[in-house]
């Protein structure tokens, strides 16, 4: 296997060489991927990166546990979870924090680590009983989904002052999923007794703006923010579309997929682009979008007769 080191377009994505790729466009070859989890018989996976780290989860040959791996000095941290005999997931890091879905024996809970003192600071959901999942991390805040009891909500959690904020959608009897953050907003999506729609707060405010999909009687779901905009895949009576949306200025901008009779899901935004996958009529292909020209760029995979899913997008590279 050979290290994607410069390319044009990249199907899937590219870890700290680990390649995971469909389709290769214009790439060029050098240099060979180094094994940095090191852990021989057992599974390692859901890995994510940023600045100077590598995070995933692991099986130790017993159960699943964070790991943590310095790039600039080829170090393996090891294992920051220590959660013997119990299952830690789906890890994300942002500058000097992970966070992580740990599981106490009770139920699943939210724990952060703090890099450069090499700390588990520990339990910041506290929500004994009830399971929370899937974290997301930002700036100086941590965002999850969290079962009350009744059904799941919305958490928010800041850093640096320790401070539990609290449920942000109080959106009694319905369930909430799979907040995004970026900046001031936290996003995602949540049921209003008929469907499930795209959901903004704003966090400097503890503004709840509500709901901003307004796709009465189909599904919205999968909401992705990046900077001034929302991105999301939902219905429209006839198959799934991606929707924009636009913050400042409280605009819908609508369907930006148009591939009718066909599904399209699983958007991604970085910068003044949107990728996302959908169906041709005969199989999966990646798609792309540039948000400041309104222009569906189209096809990038090209791979027909085969399906290609779940694109990243990162600065100027898919």
């Amino acid at each position: 296997m050979k290290h994607i080191c410069r390319i044009n377009v990249l199907i899937i994505g590219v870890v700290l060489g680990l390649t995971l790729t469909i389709g290769i466009v214009n790439a060029q070859v050098c240099g060979t991927p180094s094994n940095i989890s090191n852990n021989d018989g057992n599974d390692d996976r859901e890995h994510q990166i940023y600045g100077d780290y590598v995070v995933w989860e692991g099986n130790d040959g017993n159960d699943l546990e964070i790991y943590l791996y310095r790039i600039s000095t080829s170090t393996l941290i090891g294992n920051i979870s220590n959660n013997d005999g119990y299952d830690d997931r789906y890890p994300q890091i942002y500058g000097d924090y992970v966070v992580f879905r740990y599981y106490d024996g009770n139920d699943a809970e939210i724990y952060l680590y703090q890099i450069s003192t090499a700390t588990l600071i520990g339990n910041i959901s506290n929500n004994d009983g009830n399971s929370d999942s899937s974290p997301q991390i930002y700036g100086d805040y941590v965002v999850w989904y969290g079962n009350d009891g009744n059904d799941a909500e919305i958490y928010l959690y800041q850093i640096s002052t320790s401070t539990l904020i609290g449920n942000i959608s109080n959106n009694d009897g319905n369930d909430d999923y799979y907040p995004q953050i970026y900046g001031d907003y936290v996003v995602w999506y949540g049921n209003d007794g008929n469907d499930d729609e795209i959901y903004l707060y704003q966090i400097s405010t503890s503004t709840l703006i509500g709901n901003i999909s307004n796709n009465d009687g189909n599904d919205d779901r999968r909401p992705q923010i990046y900077g001034d905009y929302v991105v999301w895949y939902g219905d429209d009576g006839n198959d799934d579309e991606i929707y924009l949306y636009r913050i400042s200025t409280a605009t819908f901008i609508g369907n930006i997929s148009n591939n009718d009779g066909n599904d399209d899901r699983y958007p991604q935004i970085y910068g003044d682009y949107v990728v996302w996958y959908g169906n041709d009529g005969n199989d999966d292909e990646i798609y792309l979008y540039r948000i400041s020209t309104a222009t569906p760029i189209g096809n990038i995979s090209n791979n027909d007769g085969n399906n290609d899913r779940h694109p990243q997008i990162y600065g100027d590279y898919v």
